[in-house]
């Protein structure tokens, strides 16, 4: 993550974009995720429409979808992770919108402006292996891709029930 941070950070803005098609890319992490030891036992669902769900990224945009979902399966409390996306929009601008629902403990309010800045932790006494980058490496790559992410409460108004990771990237033109 360290790594990847300071690439980013770092290089050029003119990093090339290609299309990519979010639909295998999000069966894959899912597929991978599912078949850890550590998650194995963990239910994971996705949902998607039909055909392709094109975006423009590079490489990287894997990142931010496996930083997510393995996030919602390591703090879920082994209960299932929903990954949903759809076409959504705001304004005339089209965009992917990938839904990572979990049942964690979920997320207080005011710790939601800090989560995705460099050295935040979601729970540092689940995770001492954690660094606090993973989330600021998403953040980080969704801005190169002129896309949007935020958390929210699963059931509005109630953080203790789970959260959803919000990542909302351009459809490619």
């Amino acid at each position: 993550d360290v790594r990847k941070l300071w690439n980013i950070l770092e290089s050029d803005a003119s990093v090339e974009l290609v299309p990519v098609d979010l639909v295998p890319l999000l069966h894959d992490i899912v597929r991978e995720i599912k078949t850890s030891y550590l998650f194995s036992d963990i239910p994971l669902e996705l949902q998607y429409p039909e055909g392709e769900a094109l975006v423009m990224a590079n490489p990287l945009v894997r990142d931010v979808f496996f930083n997510v979902i393995n996030n919602s399966a390591k703090y879920g409390d082994m209960k299932k992770v929903e990954v949903v996306m759809r076409p959504d929009h705001i304004g005339d601008v089209g965009y992917w919108r990938v839904e990572v629902r979990d049942q964690g403990k979920g997320i207080p309010e005011e710790r939601k402006p800090q989560l995705f800045k460099r050295f935040e932790n979601l729970d540092s006494g689940m995770a001492a292996e954690s660094h606090g980058l993973g989330l600021s490496v998403v953040k980080a790559l969704v801005d190169r891709y002129q896309g949007k992410v935020w958390v929210e409460d699963r059931i509005k108004g109630d953080h203790t029930k789970g959260s959803i990771f919000v990542i909302m990237l351009p459809k490619a033109r």
